[in-house]
């Protein structure tokens, strides 16, 4: 069956208004059981967002709440701007959204796939740093994907696409004085945070380096990252949700339940999370 565009409204909770002056979680979307877990959220503003899973990808505004379905599970979401947003996937699923419509730019579907065989999937995208063709890439576990100003997706040569896929996990060589890369996370055009083995942290920003303090020795496994106001949010799956203060980290407050953070995005003072088959959201005053 073809994707479909559909509203939808049963997956959907309404949230409750924000009291004034209290900063705290709040239910924005769960996703039907049939649907599994939320793989992804990327947020426009509070109340423009995107969430993604076996589904497809929802787009989620004050005007309309609308689904496109996909024949392959939404693994990650890449945005932009308001008008242009990637959603990520296995088949080497690539869709784009211009601020109006879903275009399937990019589909391999396998036949059959093994469990846990991630040799297909991408979940996450980059532009290459310093390349004056702003060329943006799509990566997986070992799938890689480089995007043409046509907007089709080609699979670059061997040995050109094990580089780029040494950089889609590490980035660059020149990392800091006694820095092994254990952990790499890029956020935007030309932007990245990454960990080393000693838990130092540092903001990669058009080639400059920046540290951004050490990690919380519990935040051992790192699931996704966001940027906001020059300070870098983090999901530690069963450790909750951290972000930094210059170079103090701080924990927010606990998710209700005290579910496990996955996917984590910030627009408009306000903090998205993943956990499980819910988003939850936490906007500041």
């Amino acid at each position: 069956m073809l994707p479909t565009l559909l509203t939808i409204s049963a997956l959907l909770t309404s949230p409750a208004p924000l009291s004034a002056g209290v900063a705290r979680w709040e239910k924005v979307y769960e996703a039907a059981a049939s649907d599994g877990h939320v793989a992804a959220v990327w947020a426009v503003d509070r109340d423009d967002w995107f969430v993604a899973g076996k589904w497809g990808v929802t787009h989620v505004t004050k005007a309309a709440r609308e689904s496109r379905g996909t024949r392959s599970t939404v693994a990650g979401l890449f945005g932009e701007n308001a008008k242009s947003v990637f959603a990520l996937g296995y088949d080497q699923l690539v869709l784009h959204f211009d601020g109006r419509t879903w275009t399937e730019e990019h589909n391999v579907p396998t036949q059959k796939r093994r469990p846990r065989d991630y040799d297909d999937l991408v979940h996450s995208a980059f532009y290459v740093p310093g390349d004056p063709r702003g060329t943006l890439m799509a990566f997986g576990p070992h799938a890689v994907l480089e995007r043409g100003v046509d907007g089709t997706w080609r699979t670059p040569p061997e040995s050109e696409r094990e580089r780029l896929s040494s950089l889609a996990e590490h980035g660059p060589a020149d990392n800091p004085a006694g820095c092994r890369g254990e952990s790499w996370f890029w956020l935007g055009k030309d932007l990245a945070w990454f960990v080393c083995q000693d838990r130092r942290s540092f903001i990669f920003a058009r080639g400059q380096v920046s540290p951004k303090g050490r990690i919380p020795r519990s935040c051992s496994t790192q699931t996704r990252a966001a940027y906001a106001d020059g300070e870098i949010y983090l999901s530690c799956s069963e450790r909750g949700v951290w972000r930094t203060d210059g170079q103090t980290w701080r924990r927010l407050p606990r998710l209700d339940g005290d579910a496990p953070a996955f996917a984590v995005s910030v627009a408009d003072k306000c903090v998205f999370v993943t956990a499980r088959r819910t988003v939850w959201r936490r906007c500041e005053p």
